[in-house]
């Protein structure tokens, strides 16, 4: 699994639910989140998208989002735009989603289905955010 298959899978999915959603960030435009998505019936938002190893011994995540990126979101969210990290923890079968604006997850807060397919963890975590204006 690699961030920017992740990338496409959303914005993707977005487009397939009758939304608009493109990508923002490259490697020359250092600090802007990588995604620009809508959906009908809810407001715009601006994600990053973050992939984690889940670690053995630890039930905590901090997905690696550089300083320029959540100065770019927090900037976005006071502004009253939704803004979120999609992080996602893979090990193998095992896949969790969480989208948000905190540094540390815990790993409980992750929705996590070893039998659904990575697709649909993603887009229910991701789709679950989205309808709710951005509230954790």
């Amino acid at each position: 699994m690699r961030e920017l298959a992740v990338q496409r899978l959303i914005i993707d999915l977005v487009r397939g639910h009758n939304g608009a959603a493109i990508k923002l960030a490259h490697r020359f435009l250092v600090g802007v989140p990588d995604l620009l998505v809508k959906l009908p019936g809810s407001p715009a938002a601006i994600l990053e998208v973050k992939l984690n190893h889940l670690l053995v011994r630890s039930t905590v995540v901090r997905p690696s989002v550089t300083p320029l990126q959540w100065k770019f979101l927090k900037l976005f969210a006071a502004a009253g735009m939704t803004t979120g990290v999609v992080s996602i923890v893979y090990d193998g079968d095992y896949v969790g989603a969480w989208v948000g604006m905190k540094e540390t997850i815990n790993e409980s807060e992750y929705l996590i289905n070893r039998k659904m397919d990575r697709k649909a963890v993603i887009w229910s975590a991701v789709f679950q955010y989205l309808q709710s204006g951005g509230k954790q």
